[in-house]
Formats: C-alpha cells, sequence, structure tokens
C-alpha cells in the first residue's frame, strides 16, 4: 500500500492556496460547516478529480468520519470512520 503525506498552510475561511502533492500542482481551500471540516481539492492535473472531504469528529472524540465526494459526480461517495481504541497495556505487565 503507497502512502503519502501532503503539507499545506491556508486558511480555514474558503480562500484557494496552493498545493503541490508530490509535484502535481493543484488548488485547496478549507472551511467549516458546522463542526466539520470541509477540504476541496480544485484545478489539479488534467487526470485529477475534483474532490470535497468532510472530516468531522464525534462529540466524544472517539470517531473521525471522513466523507469523500468526487464533484464530477462518476462515483458513489465514499466514507472512512475511524475508531479510536483503548490503549492495550504491553504484554507481561
Amino acid at each position: 500500500m503507497l502512502f503519502r503525506s501532503v503539507r499545506f498552510t491556508c486558511p480555514v475561511d474558503g480562500t484557494q492556496c496552493k498545493l503541490d502533492e508530490n509535484g502535481h500542482q493543484a488548488k485547496v481551500s478549507l472551511w467549516y460547516d458546522g463542526s466539520a471540516l470541509v477540504v476541496l481539492k480544485t484545478d489539479g492535473p488534467k487526470e485529477d478529480e475534483t474532490t470535497e472531504r468532510k472530516l468531522e469528529l464525534s462529540p466524544d472524540g472517539k470517531t473521525l468520519t471522513v466523507h469523500f465526494t468526487n464533484l464530477a459526480g462518476n462515483d458513489k461517495p465514499e466514507t472512512l470512520v475511524f475508531t479510536k481504541e483503548a490503549a492495550s497495556s504491553a504484554p507481561g505487565q
């Protein structure tokens, strides 16, 4: 499995910012929709899709839900749910 790390700095007010994603140029903008953080990626390479990611943390802080939507409408939206597990003690302790 290939993991990529992309770092950028952008205000959370809908302003478009430049994004360099491993040599691929695009734009990104961020804003809050209620308590959810929305990340919109646009203007990437021709083969790139315009995507919206909506990140929502549960009130108890134990579940992060990420909704991925391709705004061209060619794919069904995807949802990832990450659940924080209780820390386990090391064997023999």
